[in-house]
């Protein structure tokens, strides 16, 4: 038997977080945007598949990206199923509360929470060193690397407590721009390939599974981070039997060939065997600022200024930080829901322990409402 927790009716009473949520307005393309644009499209493939390729010496990157996408998309069946008769912004907390039952899922919850920020953490150190090389060398403003991160979580904070179809249309316009960025890098290796010319190397199933397998599968699935959000939203979205469901499996879709085709091309671009070998990368000028070591994340940015001008190497390296910055915001408002969700089920959990005396339990009521607020707005969670 399937349980629907379907929405409060337009207007009628809500608490904690459901009534703070900005109900039916996502449709699928705006849940696209919001999967999407987690997984940062530029960062990926100028920094995580290029660096790949180095790493594990694999230059059967790209087709890695075509049997990770089919085993996600089986997933995604059965996740996809669970939301068309489960509704709650706690997607896993609601999931393993109709399973195991609300402990196990308060817990499912705060593990969510740590693993979510706990990326977030990592993509603001990013963030802050990419924006910050880009406004000393190209603007000539010079900030040490933690304000950036400061004016980033600053415009993410204001961004949270605005609606979140604004967010969804801030994320759309990031987006497409990187989209566009990789999009003309793509056609310009295809027009004017690297050194050893087009080659399916990188489409190879012998040459894939042939060197550092589990390795090059961790790299590749990484690329794929967020798509399992599309739940989250499901108390915004404007139909939730049908949206979450469709916008995963566009989004899955999307990143597998995305992903394959453009990692194939930068693997193009330097040479198949320059981009797995140091010393290649060395001689090739794909080195750090002071060419003493490889650098594969400069494959990208170099070989695309080269085919298509400085105008687009700046904008690329705009992109770059600014794709981290989509990312952040994607991540934020997936921390929100999950942080309000279970501040809101720990702190009634503890009500419910408080003494019988009706004006303590309203007290506690009280300030439960107030702290779930406190932890679904601040741009890091409240620690509960």
């Amino acid at each position: 038997m399937s349980v629907i927790d379907s929405p409060p009716a337009a207007g009628g009473p809500t608490g904690g977080e459901s009534g703070k949520l900005h109900r039916r307005a996502l449709g699928v393309p705006d849940l696209v945007f919001f999967i999407v644009a987690a997984s940062a499209p530029l960062t990926a493939v100028a920094g995580g598949q290029a660096a790949t390729y180095l790493v594990t010496g694999n230059k059967g990157v790209p087709f890695m990206f075509i049997p990770l996408g089919i085993i996600l998309a089986l997933f995604a069946v059965g996740y996809a199923a669970m939301s068309r008769h489960v509704t709650n912004a706690g997607a896993f907390y609601a999931y393993v509360a109709r399973g195991l039952g609300k402990v196990w899922a308060v817990g499912a919850a705060f593990i969510a929470l740590i693993a979510y920020n706990a990326m977030q953490i990592g993509i603001y150190g990013l963030f802050g060193v990419a924006m910050g090389a880009f406004m000393a060398d190209k603007i000539g403003i010079t900030l040490d690397w933690w304000w950036w991160c400061l004016i980033g979580g600053a415009i993410i904070g204001v961004l949270g407590v605005l609606q979140i179809d604004l967010n969804a249309r801030v994320l759309a316009v990031l987006l497409i721009l990187e989209v566009v960025v990789v999009a003309l890098f793509d056609f310009a290796i295809l027009a004017d390939p690297g050194p050893q010319g087009i080659t399916a190397t990188g489409f190879d199933p012998g040459v894939a599974f042939g060197s550092a397998v589990g390795a090059t599968l961790t790299f590749c699935v990484a690329s794929f981070v967020g798509f399992e959000s599309a739940a989250i939203y499901s108390e915004e979205v404007r139909d939730p039997k049908r949206t979450v469901a469709r916008a995963t499996f566009i989004a899955i879709g999307l990143i597998a060939v995305f992903y394959a085709l453009s990692s194939w091309l930068v693997g193009i671009a330097a040479g198949p065997d320059t981009i797995v070998s140091p010393d290649a990368l060395i001689a090739g000028g794909f080195t750090t600022p002071d060419g003493a070591a490889p650098d594969p994340t400069t494959v990208l940015f170099i070989t695309g200024a080269d085919r298509l001008g400085a105008f687009w190497g700046d904008s690329a390296s705009l992109l770059f930080a600014t794709s981290l910055f989509a990312a952040l915001l994607s991540f934020h408002n997936a921390v929100s829901r999950y942080a309000s969700r279970a501040c809101s089920r720990a702190r009634s959990a503890a009500c419910m322990r408080a003494p019988a005396r009706p004006t303590w339990r309203r007290r506690c009521r009280r300030r439960s409402r107030w702290w779930s607020s406190a932890c679904s707005r601040s741009p890091r969670p409240t620690p509960c």
